[in-house]
């Protein structure tokens, strides 16, 4: 699941529609782009974030919440005919307009409001630590954190959802949550409008973040109480040792994985994806798949990529299987024998590759997930700082793959963060400020993100 950047508080939204319709006058003097389609790519530093951003007329003021980092970068929006690019600090906004195909004046700003986390009791400390792990029953990885000093809460460690979910059982346990908001979740299994909130507090061990969005889910999805994606972290190097079940989070690549296997992240969409090299006896083929912690699945590619390569081709057929998610539907799939299956110099043999038969081809934009089944052979460093992963063999590589399914005919396997994207759109919210400032006769429009 992921979350293009598009929440603010019911607050934060008055005001910015009260800057908005104070400065109509000024949006002349406002850097302009051009633009003869909808769809834009953002540069934001050293991360490419392919057509992430969608122009939309309709809209009042829409905001691009750049990545969380404490140093100045570049971050540039092109569209197709025209590119823009600003500096940005911590703590900034910057506004311009998207002149859409010559005639619509679309408002946009990119904000670095969000903040980088901190050390609990000493802001100017390191924000470093080691929080354990376990891996439970449902395969995946389960860390404690608490938001808003609820209880403790039993949370997935999720790499392929980039937003923090909470679920009804956490709901349950006093987060005091306040809801100003709505969401349109498209996730694995469908689309859901969904509760918002924004403005929390999140603790996972000693490391705290302020001001963070919360998405509530309004059925149990997992055997957790909630997720944590990998948005958190944008600043941050995230070690996932299977050996010690221990995640480590700092500043630094440690010096042990200089010997690791490299590999460079893709961002598909919002979520971290690493190119992983299919072979299947007569063919090779390469595809970039989200590295997908909340999958308990092996591997995992969409309708898309198995037309494009004609799967199952030479593969063995060993059954089917149903995935899902946090949306409302399953989808089903053909289990196949996948000969090999490389990251750099790593290889795993004899593995399942779980390919959807029916549906959209690619319409999501991804190509597929290495799920938990996979992830947990290697212990993973994730530096996203400058989008690297690197990878060793860790104690569970040699373990026997799950072949947990009746006789064939049928077998389930969770995804909940395997799902193309997560459009916030705070519905209602938007549709206030929209109507407030037509009422004050202002044009305008802006971009979003798709």
């Amino acid at each position: 699941m992921n979350l293009a950047r598009r929440e603010c508080s019911a607050a934060a939204l008055l005001m910015l529609t009260v800057a908005v319709c104070g400065s109509a006058a000024g949006d002349d003097q406002l850097p302009v782009v051009h633009a003869g389609s909808t769809r834009v790519d953002i540069q934001d530093g050293n991360r490419l974030l392919r057509g992430i951003w969608t122009v939309a007329p309709e809209v009042e003021l829409d905001i691009y919440y750049a990545r969380r980092s404490k140093d100045e970068r570049k971050v540039t929006f092109r569209t197709d005919v025209d590119s823009i690019s600003f500096r940005v600090l911590p703590g900034q906004t910057h506004d311009f307009v998207v002149l859409l195909e010559g005639k619509h004046r679309c408002r946009s700003r990119i904000s670095t409001m969000r903040e980088a986390c901190r050390m609990d009791g000493d802001p100017n400390a390191p924000a470093e630590d080691v929080i354990p792990f376990t891996i439970g029953a449902d395969h995946k990885i389960h860390i404690v954190g608490r938001i808003n000093d609820s209880e403790p809460l039993d949370l997935l460690l999720d790499m392929g959802a980039d937003t923090f979910v909470l679920y009804p059982s956490a709901q349950a346990m006093n987060p005091n949550i306040r809801i100003d908001g709505k969401a349109g979740n498209v996730g694995t299994g469908g689309t859901a409008i969904r509760d918002f909130s924004n403005d929390n507090r999140v603790a996972l061990g000693r490391l705290r973040w302020d001001h963070e969005s919360v998405l509530l889910m309004e059925r149990q999805s997992d055997r957790a109480d909630g997720i944590v994606g990998h948005n958190l972290f944008d600043d941050k190097v995230v070690e996932l040792d299977y050996d010690a079940k221990l995640v480590r989070i700092g500043d630094a690549v440690p010096k042990y994985a200089a010997m690791w296997t490299a590999l460079p992240i893709q961002f598909k969409g919002t979520l971290p994806a690493v190119q992983a090299r299919f072979e299947s006896g007569r063919e090779v083929f390469e595809e970039w798949l989200v590295l997908d912690t909340a999958s308990s699945a092996t591997v995992y590619v969409n309708r898309g990529t198995a037309v494009q390569q004609r799967l199952p081709g030479s593969m063995k057929t060993l059954g089917t299987s149903r995935m899902r998610g946090v949306g409302g539907g399953t989808t089903r799939n053909d289990v196949l024998l996948l000969p090999t299956l490389g990251l750099g110099s790593l290889e795993l043999r004899d593995l399942q590759l779980h390919v959807r038969t029916k549906g959209p081809e690619a319409a999501d934009g991804l190509s597929g997930h290495l799920g938990m089944d996979v992830l947990k052979r290697f212990n993973t460093v994730l530096d996203f700082r400058n989008d690297v992963a690197y990878f060793a063999p860790s104690a569970l590589n040699g373990t026997a793959y799950r072949f947990d399914y009746d006789d064939g005919s049928g077998w389930w396997f969770a995804a909940a963060g395997a799902s193309p994207f997560l459009l916030v759109a705070l519905l209602w919210l938007r549709r206030r400020a929209i109507a407030r400032s037509r009422a004050e006769a202002r044009p305008g429009c802006t971009g979003g993100a798709a």
